[in-house]
């Protein structure tokens, strides 16, 4: 009965590292249209994807304003009991286009569609490790 306990107590406890697969995302389904501030479409704006861990993806987005990337995924080890836990990730997308200021968000949590008002763009830069946005 002891052998028990110290079996249950090791296997609830966050030493034992007890793997999991999953499929992660490594760059999510994303369709946004771009339009200037009179719903006019903006061809040719630029959306920079970049994952938290720094990998990237530009795309352009046609003649109707629409940018559309396919998602990317693989398998991927987890430790759910773990202390740090299961890693969540997030991207942060940046919309540009000459003419037009730079529009910034996260994905996901970003509206289908985006409007850009007239303005200097800068535009997208990936980020840079310290977190600073250009």
């Amino acid at each position: 009965m002891k052998a028990l306990g110290c079996l249950v107590l090791l296997a609830t406890s966050a030493c034992i590292p007890l793997p999991l697969p999953r499929s992660a995302e490594l760059r999510p389904e994303i369709r946004v249209r771009v339009a200037d501030d009179g719903d006019r479409p903006i061809a040719g704006a630029k959306v920079l994807i970049q994952r938290a861990l720094g990998q990237h993806w530009l795309i352009e987005a046609d003649a109707q304003g629409l940018a559309h990337s396919d998602g990317i995924s693989e398998w991927e080890w987890v430790f759910p009991l773990m202390m740090h836990g299961v890693p969540e990730y997030y991207w942060r997308l940046c919309i540009a286009a000459p003419g037009f200021a730079n529009v910034i968000s996260k994905w996901p949590g970003m509206a289908p569609s985006v409007t850009l008002a007239k303005g200097a763009s800068a535009g997208c830069v990936p980020v840079e490790e310290n977190g600073t946005c250009r």
